[in-house]
């Protein structure tokens, strides 16, 4: 029998946790110097240069050390785990810990799941990988040229973009869908849901650059979301998020937010915004002052100077060639507000006959600006032949400055000049073009038509008739708004079938339509002494019958008579535009009735909107509208 103990009383040996020491020493802790062991490892140099018993203390762990160290351990495991399933194949899963096991799978399915609603939240259920791609390229090639206030990189796709501005995202195939009218219709709807959870409840989180340029794209082409029913409340969200963002001034200066960056000598704060949010606050600013303008409505984002100042910035960068022509659009909108001011009553006739003078001087320069720093085909032209009309509608039919007989034939000829200038530039579009133009270049395209069309009736005045004889031929505007139908009513017909009735090209249509008999029952009831194109107008009325199968049958679609004609004694060379020479009263009468759209007779000049706004073009003397709906 042995004395020695025995094994089983010995208590059981554990691994104790390792020990750490600080890295300084008592002595040198005490006197806060620094302790160097350059030459043995159980004392520093200090305490063995003196002679000095040199202590190292343990060194203290945090209260939460444990707690990491199990979450550390936690995950190691997990990790070994799912390696050990990744290369043992589906048959380990069964030789995983039940915890872990659980932990994996719900796990995956949590990502699963989630991965499932932002795909579902982004539209990929509507459209393909693929397709969002070339619909991205199809943006950046065709439709950003037209709306260069929110610029694409070239190297940019659809899933970059999806994965870094979602919102902007859905916008954009929402307005580049327009070639399948019913998958655009869902990512429409898409996007009104997306409004409605991150704009409307979003709160605080709205206010980032990526909501605004997505309601840019949104408002640009609204035409494609429901005939632009929401066109008011985008643009006042994105007014709210622009103002509160404070896009339309200069940054308030930020402090140094870390200790690092106050110690930093080289420090500086951003001066101003971005490229992007300087371009997306001009466009802001373009919409709003462009509608506010042609509409009559009240400007929900006025000018500042730091919009102008930031375009000329990116002018000067030039990243996108079109960067060099923002600033002649935001110059062109302050144009456009000055001529508006020659509408009010406080400026006397002399002094507005002078403001359209040097207004007409400053277009000239302005004209030979564009012809040397912009391209033939460029955005800018659209603005600079919409704001020249807008010139002589505000002077010669709203001031009537063609009561003085100095400027009367002048501005005549000039403003038919301005409109065959516009219309040639429409016609010149290659074919479907139509379908890459914004919002703006539609309703601008609309003032143009029925301007043009107002310039040629009061070129036909027996007074002035042989003056503007030639500028009317060069124009050829029966000529011109039937071959504008036959394109717009093409687009139409990509919507054949129960879709054609909700297209919005299909309405395009009926508003050309609806100009274009105005213009031809007005010319024959204004001005009966002018022989009438009859042959021209039977052409057009079997034009208007067998062109894609639609449902206008002429006059007699809008509740007009089909015989509309002046049946009273000769009128004498006098015209509306001259109240001073005579007519009879019979023919006064009958004009002013049909001015006013009170005869069923006579056609009422159609307003743009789809609701029956009223636009800006109006409140000339050619027609009215009823105002009680609006889509601006």
């Amino acid at each position: 029998m042995s004395l020695s103990p025995s094994n089983s009383l010995e208590p059981p040996k554990r691994d104790s946790p390792p020990v750490f020491f600080s890295k300084t020493c008592q002595n040198c802790f005490a006197l806060k110097i620094r302790c160097d062991r350059t030459q043995r490892n159980d004392i520093c140099d200090r305490c063995a240069r003196l002679g000095k018993n040199c202590v190292f203390r343990p060194a203290r762990r945090r209260d939460n050390s444990a707690k990491r160290d199990s979450r550390i351990q936690a995950l190691e495991q997990q990790v070994q785990d799912l390696l050990r399933l990744q290369r043992a194949g589906p048959a380990s899963q069964q030789s995983l810990p039940e915890g872990s096991a659980s932990m994996v799978t719900s796990s995956s399915e949590s990502a699963s799941s989630t991965s499932t609603h932002n795909a579902e939240l982004l539209g990929e259920a509507i459209v393909a990988p693929e397709l969002a791609d070339t619909l991205v390229d199809l943006y950046k090639s065709d439709m950003m040229a037209h709306f260069p206030y929110v610029c694409l990189a070239p190297h940019v796709n659809g899933r970059m973009l999806r994965y870094d501005k979602p919102f902007l995202y859905v916008a954009v195939l929402s307005v580049a869908s327009y070639h399948d009218p019913v998958t655009q219709e869902k990512l429409v709807d898409k996007f009104k849901q997306l409004v409605s959870e991150k704009v409307f409840l979003g709160g605080n989180d709205m206010l980032t650059l990526e909501y605004l340029q997505g309601l840019l794209v949104v408002l640009a082409w609204n035409h494609y979301h429901h005939k632009s029913q929401y066109f008011s409340q985008y643009l006042l969200l994105a007014v709210s998020i622009a103002v509160d963002s404070r896009y339309d001034r200069k940054p308030v200066r930020s402090q140094p937010g870390s200790a690092t960056e106050k110690r930093n000598p080289l420090y500086e704060p951003e001066s101003g915004w971005g490229s992007e949010e300087q371009r997306a606050t001009a466009g802001l600013f373009f919409l709003s002052s462009t509608i506010s303008r042609l509409f009559d409505k009240t400007n929900t984002f006025p000018y500042t100077r730091y919009i102008e100042d930031g375009c000329l910035a990116l002018k000067e960068r030039a990243e996108f060639k079109t960067d060099r022509e923002l600033h002649h659009v935001v110059r062109l909108q302050r144009m456009i507000e000055a001529i508006d001011m020659l509408a009010s009553p406080t400026f006397s006739d002399e002094e507005t006959n002078q403001a359209f003078m040097q207004t007409r001087a400053e277009f000239d320069r302005f004209g030979n600006e564009l012809k040397s720093e912009v391209d033939d085909r460029s955005f800018v032209v659209v603005q600079y032949h919409t704001a020249r009309l807008f010139l002589y509608q505000v002077s010669f039919f709203e001031r009537k400055l063609h009561r003085d007989s100095a400027i009367y034939l002048s501005a005549l000829r000039e403003g038919i000049e301005a409109a065959k200038q516009f219309l040639d530039f429409c016609l010149s579009l290659r074919t479907k073009a139509e379908l890459n133009l914004t919002n703006a270049e539609w309703v601008q395209l609309d003032f143009g038509t029925t301007l043009a069309a107002k310039f040629v009736l009061a070129g036909e005045d027996p007074a002035v008739e042989a003056q503007t004889r030639d500028v009317r031929k060069e124009l050829n505007f029966p000529h011109v708004i039937r071959q504008m139908c036959l394109r717009v009513s093409a687009l139409a017909s990509r919507a054949d079938g129960p879709n054609r009735e909700n297209d919005v090209f299909a309405y395009f249509d009926q508003r050309l339509r609806k100009v274009r008999l105005w213009y031809e029952s007005m010319s024959r009831v204004a001005y009966p002494g002018l022989e009438a194109d009859t042959q021209q107008t039977s052409t057009w009325r079997q034009e208007s019958q067998t062109l894609h199968h639609t449902n206008y049958a002429g006059p007699a679609a809008y509740g007009m008579q089909e015989n509309v004609g002046y049946s009273g004694p000769p009128v004498p060379a006098a015209s509306i535009l001259n109240p001073d020479v005579s007519a009879p009263a019979q023919f006064t009468e009958t004009f002013q009735t049909a001015q006013e759209g009170g005869a069923s007779g006579f056609p009422q000049i159609p307003s743009w909107d789809i609701q029956s706004a009223t636009p800006h073009i109006a409140r000339s003397s050619f027609g009215a509208g009823s105002s009680a709906g609006s889509q601006y």
